[in-house]
């Protein structure tokens, strides 16, 4: 995996939680 892809890994979680509107 490419650190690319696990960074947009994370922004997806943060606007899952809800730290980021989509």
């Amino acid at each position: 995996m490419s650190d690319c892809q696990e960074s947009q890994y994370l922004l997806i979680q943060r606007i899952h939680q809800g730290f980021l509107p989509l």
